[in-house]
């Protein structure tokens, strides 16, 4: 199986993303990073894409979602809901 040189640049980004966007909240900076991976995955293989595309609508969920490290049952309760 050969990956190509867009697919690699599409992960790199999905990882700068995953970590600009949930821990830091650099919401420009990781912003620009899932976009940019985002487009990328026009190139890719179908397979590659689709699996990539899910994980990419991961990371834009858990990061408008409200995560917070308190483990109090009302959180869990408003995390859940979200999801």
């Amino acid at each position: 199986m050969s990956v190509s040189r867009t697919e690699y640049a599409s992960v790199a980004l999905f990882c700068v993303a995953t970590v600009l966007l949930i821990p830091l909240e650099w919401y420009l900076w990781g912003g620009l990073a899932w976009l940019a991976s985002a487009v990328l995955l026009r190139w890719a293989k179908p397979e590659f894409r689709f699996r990539l595309g899910i994980l990419l609508g991961c990371i834009a969920l858990l990061t408008v979602a409200l995560i917070h490290t308190e483990r109090d049952n009302a959180h869990f309760l408003s995390l859940g809901f979200f999801i």
